[in-house]
């Protein structure tokens, strides 16, 4: 009923993202399948939105398929880099992945496109730190930024 839909390129991309959040809120994890299905669907038929990858990352996520879900939000990323919570989604499942490399790439991009994120420098360190590679991580406890979301609240 819903595929046919979703395989249709006419159709506004922003009513199928809209309605697969929707759904994806209100839904079992029963239904979680046929939501991902549509969801690889929707990246198919609209492969230039970036939004689109975002909600297919949500799913594996909520699924516990880290390494997919890492992968969709990455391909966000490539098509839009200014969406900060995206940032947030790969740093996190760099780090409970434990990819560390990964985990020091992506907060060192992010913080060229948000260096007013004190979070970005702690993932940036974590990852230096986890590596043992004590000397390569920004100072980030004296980072302002860092110090004053962390230290002042």
């Amino acid at each position: 009923h819903l595929i046919p839909a979703f395989k249709d390129q006419y159709l506004e991309p922003t009513e199928k993202i809209n309605a697969l959040a929707k759904w994806r809120e209100q839904e079992k994890a029963a239904n979680s399948v046929l939501l991902l299905e549509m969801a690889n669907i929707l990246t198919q038929v609209h492969p230039d939105i970036a939004t689109s990858y975002a909600i297919a990352g949500d799913l594996h996520q909520s699924l516990g398929q880290e390494e997919q879900a890492k992968f969709q939000y990455q391909r966000a990323l490539k098509l839009d880099e200014s969406n900060f919570a995206i940032w947030n989604n790969v740093l996190q499942l760099n780090l409970a992945l434990e990819k560390h490399d990964s985990l020091i790439y992506y907060s060192d991009q992010a913080l060229e496109l948000f260096p007013n994120q004190g979070i970005l420098y702690y993932y940036s360190g974590l990852g230096y730190y986890n590596k043992k590679e004590f000397q390569n991580g920004q100072p980030f406890t004296t980072h302002i930024v860092f110090y004053q979301q962390f230290f002042c609240q």
